[in-house]
């Protein structure tokens, strides 16, 4: 023999050679290969693992006869080999289910060993009900189907019948069942974090599980009856940024792990209330020359739909230092610094300068809860002008008896 494997006699009774042999043999082989009987092993070494009268080539008898015999799954030569062995039948006896953890289940039934068969039907039923779909065909005489459409711990109730060359579906196999039970691959510490009144940040860690291909992001307002999917991302990102959101709603989220075949393998849930940043409005006062301005809450128009109250204030601009400047605490106040106490906000005008406007500076409110505006905002000075009374002049004696001169120091 040229190799080592499996070789198949068939025996033919009725033939009567000589006394050696009582009894003809008949081999099954390639009918397409060279070596006739010396290339009639089968193995996985050699990529010939199943001996019937449908693979291509045919596996025939020595004589070129259909063999009638169904031998799978043969495995490697040592000293002992490994195969299946169905033997003829004329109706599907029986089907083997087997889980797998990627996400499929996967049907075997024997092969049919009649000429009119054209392909195997496929039916199934979900829970306890006894109505049955088909949900595929298989040809004819491929005899293995994968149902990758599951949805996991449910029951799943299959027969399988074969159809003829005519389209008539003959004699119906045993009905199977099996309860999927996939590993599960559920999402870790999912949160979501507003980013903005239109923005929500939503992460997740990996749940357990090589299966995992994608994730299904679902979304719903706390006013809707179910979710709805937004997006699908990869397995290897693990957060999304939802935009073009509504401020001041709930919105929930659901994170669902996707296997490669689409099934669902674990979901996680949470929601967030996108905030309403506070408002404010510009404003513009009105003060004498060399008077000072003491600052109170309704300065600054203070508006939240959240129902926060007022926190403070960012200063973002200063006023110009030469026209005037804020004072908090005896302090001059500087850029981004915060004022929670606005009683204690001055603003105190640069000695003898006036205009309307003569100055103003830049700032963001701020509610109770520390959310700050998007918009910046000017408060504006106008400094009226004063008639100050003339001080500090002295009179000298007159050059002419009908003359006074008066010389202004300090106006």
């Amino acid at each position: 023999m040229s190799g080592s494997g499996l070789v198949v006699y068939r025996v033919n009774y009725s033939q009567h050679t000589n006394f050696y042999f009582p009894y003809e043999l008949y081999a099954y082989h390639h009918p397409k290969r060279g070596n006739g009987i010396f290339d009639a092993f089968f193995s996985s070494e050699v990529s010939r693992t199943i001996i019937n009268d449908y693979t291509n080539p045919a596996i025939l008898l020595s004589d070129s006869t259909r063999g009638g015999v169904n031998i799978t799954n043969i495995g490697y030569a040592g000293e002992t080999i490994q195969f299946d062995v169905h033997f003829p039948s004329s109706t599907i006896d029986f089907i083997d289910i087997e889980q797998y953890d990627e996400g499929l289940l996967e049907l075997k039934w024997n092969l049919v060993f009649e000429d009119w068969v054209k392909q195997y039907n496929i039916y199934r039923s979900i829970g306890n009900t006894n109505i049955f779909e088909k949900i595929d065909v298989v040809e004819h005489p491929y005899t293995i189907f994968e149902d990758t459409s599951l949805i996991n711990h449910s029951n799943y109730h299959y027969k399988i019948v074969a159809e003829d060359t005519l389209g008539m579906e003959r004699e119906y196999s045993e009905i199977v069942n099996t309860t999927v039970e996939l590993p599960d691959a559920i999402p870790q510490n999912l949160i979501a974090e507003p980013l903005s009144e239109k923005r929500v940040k939503i992460k997740w860690n990996v749940g357990v599980g090589s299966w995992v291909y994608s994730y299904d992001i679902f979304r719903k307002q706390e006013s809707d009856n179910t979710f709805k999917l937004i997006t699908n991302i990869p397995k290897n990102v693990t957060e999304f940024i939802d935009k073009n959101l509504i401020s001041g709603k709930i919105y929930n989220y659901e994170v669902i792990s996707i296997d490669k075949y689409g099934n669902e393998r674990g979901a996680s849930e949470t929601n967030v209330k996108i905030f309403s940043p506070p408002t404010s409005s510009n404003a513009t006062i009105s003060i004498n020359e060399d008077e000072m301005y003491d600052f109170n809450i309704n300065d600054f128009e203070f508006n939240d739909l959240d129902k926060h109250t007022f926190g403070g204030i960012k200063i973002i601009k200063t006023p110009n230092s030469n026209k005037g400047n804020l004072i908090f605490n005896q302090s001059t106040v500087k850029e981004e610094q915060i004022i929670n106490n606005i009683d204690q906000l001055i603003f105190k005008p640069a000695v003898n300068q006036f205009g309307s406007p003569l100055t103003n500076f830049e700032f963001k409110v701020i509610d109770e809860s520390g959310d700050i505006s998007n918009g910046t905002y000017t408060f504006t000075f106008n400094v009226l002008p004063i008639n100050d009374s003339p001080s500090d002049f002295y009179l000298k004696t007159p050059i002419h008896n009908d003359t006074l001169k008066i010389s202004k120091i300090n106006l």
